[in-house]
């Protein structure tokens, strides 16, 4: 069972993006991205450990990424 790990709607919107953006670092990969500032962005992410693994699920609203070195 995959249990919440983030959610930008706990947050003040103009606080959600540089939140996204740090929790995808750590939790995946460094990237840098684009989102239109008023679209209310919106995204969560959750996660499962299995034994030497983890599973993620992420939704988000319409963005532009790019992953950087690293």
């Amino acid at each position: 069972m995959l249990g919440d790990v983030f959610d930008t709607e706990d947050l003040p919107v103009r606080d959600r993006v540089e939140a996204w953006r740090e929790i995808t670092a750590n939790a995946l990969v460094p990237n840098e991205f684009r989102v239109d500032p008023v679209s209310g962005f919106r995204a969560s992410l959750r996660a499962a450990n299995l034994g030497g693994a983890q599973v993620a699920a992420m939704t988000y609203g319409s963005h532009r990424t790019r992953r950087t070195p690293g």
